[in-house]
């Protein structure tokens, strides 16, 4: 994360013709944002194309409402700024349950919050429930995964899923979800495209190898002949991770 503030810190002083000699050019500056995974990029232009700079103060209202500064040239108030949105940004836990926890942390979590988990389906690194609802939405099932180094479980990933009967119901339940979300992430990316139905968003709970650095996807799945059969041939998912807690190394 350290990383990518350096990177991202000075870039507001050479926008707005702030800099002095010591700080690289403005092609320079491009050159060090392409390196940022597209996530990072997403949010800075966000906020880059929602700033507002008044009397040497660069203003940022975060999707929450809140209000983060920053002194124009000012070296550690660019820091916290951009400290501050990264960690608006961060994904950090779901349904009361912090990723990384053990499973049997998230087990007494889940049953506290939602009762007797599907014992049928559910599994070590899969804890499944249905029919739930969450921040005012009905799902059909939620899915909590695990990942285990041999010693300790982390809960890795989440996902959570709508049955729609059509596929427009899906396209209306999918940009529901994106509104929602659109209201917490900075730079949420919808890239709807013909059959193709994705947003993305968020930045992952811990460092992510993964190209783009995304903490989270929503998207459409045909279900196909299953899905048919049981009357409900499509569904909405929105899948947070999955985040890697085990570091496996030569």
């Amino acid at each position: 994360m350290k990383k990518i503030l350096l990177l991202l810190m000075f870039i507001p002083c050479i926008v707005y013709g702030q800099g002095t000699d010591t700080i690289p050019s403005m092609d320079e500056s491009l050159e060090k944002i392409k390196q940022l995974p597209i996530a990072y990029q997403r949010i800075f232009i966000d906020v880059m194309n929602n700033v507002e700079i008044k009397e040497g103060c660069m203003t940022y209202i975060l999707p929450s409402g809140e209000t983060v500064s920053s002194s124009l040239g000012d070296t550690s108030s660019s820091d916290t700024f951009w400290e501050r949105i990264y960690e608006a940004n961060k994904i950090t836990e779901i349904c009361n349950v912090p990723f990384g926890s053990s499973y049997e942390k998230t087990k007494a979590i889940l049953e506290e919050k939602y009762g007797d988990f599907e014992y049928l389906f559910s599994k070590k690194d899969d804890i499944i429930y249905k029919h739930k609802k969450y921040a005012g939405v009905d799902f059909d099932s939620m899915h909590f995964l695990f990942q285990s180094d041999g010693t300790r479980s982390y809960f890795n990933a989440a996902i959570f899923c709508i049955d729609c009967k059509s596929k427009s119901e899906a396209v209306k339940m999918k940009k529901m979800l994106h509104d929602k979300l659109s209201k917490k992430y900075v730079g949420l990316t919808n890239l709807d495209d013909g059959d193709e139905y994705l947003s993305l968003g968020g930045l992952p709970p811990v460092p992510s190898e993964r190209d783009m650095g995304f903490g989270l996807h929503i998207d459409i799945r045909d279900y196909g002949h299953d899905g048919k059969v049981l009357g409900s041939p499509y569904g909405v998912r929105l899948i947070y991770g999955p985040y890697d807690y085990v570091k496996e190394e030569f």
